[in-house]
């Protein structure tokens, strides 16, 4: 209803109003005035909320024909930065640990006390650097010993030499003498048979040098294995003994050899890890794959497969898979815990897929 209509429906109400001209005057904010504005204003209301109602109607019916403007946001948006995708993975996950082909238990090749240690743990050492030694004192001795046998033997062979020399010379005489009847066949022969024993003399005496220079050498190699080398260029990861402590050989009535420290090749580690038999198919030797070892969660280290063992464990049901993963940063070492992802490798990446395909061509 438009203000118009609501004028024209307050007129018609005036009109139908009774005139009272002979009833007494009232005041001015008498009754019936009051009355009849009451009425008019609630006539009023009552379009005005008609008009209410149907404006909220038409402003959806607009608004549902209306174009929906964008609405720009407030901040700004980042742009995102693209991140290189990881390589893929063929969905084989495995755990392993870190070994090294190169660990030797030191033992000493002879009995006795431990003198020194020079070495420390952790201490990276070079191929045939001296470890340690043992007590010296018994061996060195021996080896005093030893070359005094071979003093006293070069000097028996200089007198046997001597005293063959020395018979030599009257049985040339004896025997230019015995052709002209001079000296008898008797003394020729008591000459010769002396010469001949001094010459089994000279040689059994060269004998004995020999034997004395062989004991010479024993006891220096005796007295060498007391000095304990690095076998090659390695790390000292365990020492399991101290200055003083006596130690076997396992030679000379020990079972079981004592053991001095642990040296290992860290520079050439490889990681084996147990893949059950139904996914030993999609592994390859030379295949790549991804190495985090638990000590360093942040870091991923590039491996390759290096070989497959033949043989299957029966107990377990998988097979070892040792990956060849170069210590290059340092950090690793042995028996450390790894877990390795291998990537996925296509048809003609897989290792003897070009054999293949020549012989097929041919």
């Amino acid at each position: 209803m438009t203000m118009a209509q609501n004028h024209e429906l307050i007129g018609k109400l005036r009109s139908l109003s009774i005139d009272r001209g002979d009833a007494p005057k009232h005041e001015p904010g008498r009754a019936p005035q009051r009355r009849l504005w009451v009425l008019a204003v609630g006539l009023v209301s009552a379009a005005a909320a008609g008009v209410a109602v149907q404006a909220p109607a038409l402003f959806s019916a607009r608004s549902a024909h209306a174009p929906v403007a964008p609405v720009a946001s407030a901040a700004p948006v980042a742009a995102s930065v693209p991140l290189p995708a990881p390589p893929p993975s063929s969905g084989l996950v495995g755990s392993g640990y870190v070994v090294a082909p190169r660990s030797v238990a030191i033992k000493p090749q002879a009995g006795g006390r431990v003198a020194t240690l020079d070495v420390e743990l952790g201490q990276r050492v070079q191929a045939g650097q001296i470890l340690g030694r043992l007590d010296m004192a018994q061996a060195l001795l021996n080896r005093r010993i030893a070359q005094s046998n071979v003093d006293m033997a070069v000097a028996r062979v200089a007198s046997a030499e001597a005293e063959l020399s020395q018979s030599l010379d009257p049985l040339r005489r004896l025997e230019a003498l015995a052709p002209r009847g001079i000296a008898s066949e008797a003394s020729v022969a008591d000459a010769r048979l002396k010469a001949a024993r001094l010459r089994h003399e000279v040689n059994v005496q060269n004998h004995a040098l020999e034997t004395s220079r062989l004991y010479l050498e024993q006891a220096e190699l005796d007295l060498e294995h007391l000095v304990i080398r690095a076998p090659f260029t390695g790390t000292v990861v365990n020492i399991a003994t101290v200055p003083g402590q006596v130690v076997s050989s396992g030679e000379s009535g020990g079972s079981d050899p004592s053991v001095l420290m642990t040296l290992v090749d860290t520079d050439t580690l490889f990681v084996d890890v147990d893949i059950a038999e139904t996914n030993i198919a999609g592994i390859a030797p030379g295949q790549p794959a991804r190495v985090v070892l638990d000590a360093y969660p942040k870091q991923e280290r590039a491996a390759s497969v290096l070989l497959i063992e033949p043989s299957a464990s029966r107990q377990k049901g998988t097979v070892t898979v040792r990956l060849s993963l170069p210590n290059t940063g340092g950090g690793m070492l042995a028996n450390m815990a790894a877990k390795v992802v291998f990537d996925r490798m296509s048809g003609s990446d897989r290792p003897g897929s070009e054999k293949k395909e020549k012989g097929e061509g041919q």
